[in-house]
């Protein structure tokens, strides 16, 4: 996703349903860059000295973001969130963060389902899992399987956890998620 309206989703300049406008003030900020200027001074080096020692042209890469960005097998964004959930997970001690439960106020409901539905395998449209909660999903959890993966940030993730289970699968064209009961 490019353009301002991910820029501006991201610093919350503008407030969806599903956003709490009160909490911006927790938001941090920590890198507001063009992602090819990032990949160009993060990787340009490294890209010099794996291209230096190519000696077939074909094994040659022009331009590491371009090759990541169009590549089949890699995920440039999933791939950015995750590590910026690394970061965020080695900068931000729990506490920090707030007192309230992983799930939050928001997802209270979907821990009780699943709490209380005795399954060991359960498998949730993304409608149902918004029936549930009483709210839509956000975009994310419509276009990025990496929504569904736990981390300080992923509230929704979270509270599966805390409710003992764990998401197995993500099916965005199916709009469906598969979760385990955890031993």
């Amino acid at each position: 996703m490019t353009g301002k309206g991910s820029l501006n989703h991201n610093s919350r300049k503008f407030h969806a349903k599903n956003t709490d406008p009160n909490r911006t003030h927790w938001n941090v900020e920590y890198c507001n860059e063009d992602i090819k200027d990032v990949y160009h001074e993060l990787f340009d080096d490294a890209l010099k000295r794996y291209n230096d020692k190519q000696t077939r042209k074909d094994r040659k890469i022009d331009d590491y973001y371009e090759k990541i960005r169009s590549g089949k097998q890699e995920k440039l964004f999933d791939w950015m969130i995750e590590k910026f959930d690394l970061l965020v997970d080695a900068l931000v001690s729990a506490d920090e963060l707030d007192n309230e439960e992983p799930s939050g106020e928001k997802f209270s409901e979907i821990k009780k389902y699943l709490e209380s539905c005795g399954k060991s395998k359960i498998s949730l449209t993304f409608a149902e899992v918004e029936n549930i909660i009483g709210t839509e999903l956000c975009r994310s959890a419509y276009t990025y399987p990496v929504y569904w993966k736990p981390s300080k940030t992923h509230t929704m993730a979270n509270t599966i956890v805390a409710a003992g289970y764990e998401v197995i699968s993500v099916d965005l064209t199916s709009k469906k998620i598969d979760l385990e009961k955890r031993n």
